[in-house]
């Protein structure tokens, strides 16, 4: 798990050619699993591919919160300094 700027990024290869990636901001990861689930529960065909144009597509209610502040949180004031 890697964390930056308040958030945190966690990466799960248990799946062959398939990496899930577990991304969270104001959310705290302690207990935190991932597993390997049959989508027909949840409706969803985890065997068709996914491509960038339908992440695109996803509503403003699923993407991921822009960085908030201001000032930007010193872990971002320091990685634009190196930029």
């Amino acid at each position: 798990m890697w964390r930056f700027a308040g958030g945190w990024i966690a990466v799960c290869d248990a799946v062959r050619d398939a990496p899930v990636v577990g991304v969270g901001v104001a959310a705290d990861p302690v207990g935190l699993q991932l597993e390997v689930v049959d989508g027909t529960a949840y409706g969803v065909d985890f065997a068709s591919p996914t491509t960038l144009a339908d992440l695109r597509r996803r509503t403003p209610e699923m993407a991921m919160p822009r960085p908030t502040g201001d000032p930007p949180h010193p872990d971002v004031q320091a990685l634009l300094a190196t930029l």
